[in-house]
């Protein structure tokens, strides 16, 4: 009974790797450059200090081959200036949809990235955003030009204040854009089909030692 027992929560085991639902993976990708000018006050922000800007995206699939991801697909976007001396994180549904959604990431069959948007944006950030900043109306852009990040007055009243970066065409070239590894987590599949594995490879070893004894 017990034997019985034993290979038939094995074979349970095994069937539920392969029957377990599949779940979206998402992917992020990393944009690095330097501050080539900012009028944004207080926070200590200068020219010459790290930018780092990553977005995280789902597009519904487990991998990152032969890929695309569009504006649709966007879960968040965090600038990160001066190593956490400003650090916003915009999220979705970025206040009921982007305002510029023009061109996708996409990768190759080995998952290198080919392409990269040349204009996304939110142009009226109120509510969609987390920040380490005082900013109530923000808004962010990456289009090939330089500001990226903008701040505006209570009520998006006057002029705004801005992060500019160094490298104009960096943020729309795939080849200055990095896949983050840390997105990619072991499938739990992968977890119970192994877990399978080794209650059987268990049994197995059981089985034998008792009928050696015998």
């Amino acid at each position: 009974m017990i034997k019985r027992l034993g290979l038939s929560l094995t074979l349970v085991l095994i069937f539920s790797a392969f029957s377990a639902p599949a779940f979206a993976v998402p992917f992020s990708f990393e944009y690095n450059d330097t501050i080539l000018s900012t009028s944004i006050t207080g926070l200590g922000l200068s020219a010459g200090q790290a930018v780092k800007i990553t977005m995280t995206l789902d597009n519904g699939n487990l991998t990152n081959l032969a890929q695309t991801w569009n504006a649709t697909h966007l879960q968040s976007v965090t600038f990160d200036f001066n190593n956490g001396g400003l650090v916003t994180t915009f999220n979705a549904p970025f206040d009921g949809g982007l305002g510029f959604t023009t061109g996708n990431f996409m990768t190759d069959g080995t998952g290198a990235l080919t392409s990269s948007p040349t204009d996304w944006g939110d142009a009226q950030a109120t509510t969609d955003f987390t920040t380490t900043g005082s900013g109530a109306l923000l808004s962010w852009n990456l289009n090939g030009g330089n500001p990226v990040y903008f701040e505006f007055p209570p009520g998006g009243l006057g002029a705004s204040s801005r992060v500019s970066l160094t490298n104009v065409t960096g943020n729309t070239s795939a080849d200055n854009w990095s896949p983050a590894a840390s997105t990619v987590p072991e499938p739990s599949t992968m977890l119970l089909f192994g877990t399978g594995v080794l209650g059987l490879m268990g049994y197995s070893w059981r089985r034998k030692h008792q009928e050696v004894k015998a």
